[in-house]
């Protein structure tokens, strides 16, 4: 079964706006419905499980690793646990390096406080780039961009 790892600050959730950023819910439910293993993990700062559960969020996910910091250690079980992984967030630094590290598919979510950041060292290039949620279903269901 294809796992989809999510970060949760500035991909999933707004924290300047204290809301989910557009799209996010319906590409969570399509992505459950089409047999995706969805993760989170984010650092354990905050309220940030209570962010999940207060949005709403949380049932859509198998499982939600809250970190002090995140490594290529973080994410290579979840990436070892399947054949097609996908990591989505909006850190080239972050969790496009580690994902590309463990030899996932990594997206990322150019969007808000870090879209300018961009690769600067080999292993930072992201398999695709999208500036809006709904982008990420077509590409990981393989389904034509309309």
């Amino acid at each position: 079964m294809p796992v989809v790892i999510f970060d949760l600050y500035r991909t999933l959730y707004d924290p300047d706006k204290d809301a989910l950023l557009p799209g996010v819910i319906d590409t969570l439910q399509r992505l459950k419905d089409a047999g995706m293993r969805l993760y989170v993990v984010t650092r354990d700062e905050g309220n940030r499980s209570d962010i999940l559960l207060r949005l709403q969020i949380r049932d859509f996910f198998h499982g939600v690793l809250l970190v002090p910091s995140k490594s290529r250690e973080v994410f290579q079980p979840l990436c070892a646990s399947a054949g097609e992984v996908y990591v989505i967030g909006d850190r080239i630094k972050e969790e496009i390096l580690y994902g590309n590290q463990c030899k996932a598919k990594t997206i990322w979510f150019k969007n808000g406080k870090f879209a300018s950041e961009g690769p600067s060292v080999t292993g930072e290039e992201p398999w695709r780039t999208v500036t809006n949620m709904s982008e990420i279903v077509p590409i990981i269901l393989k389904e034509p961009l309309g």
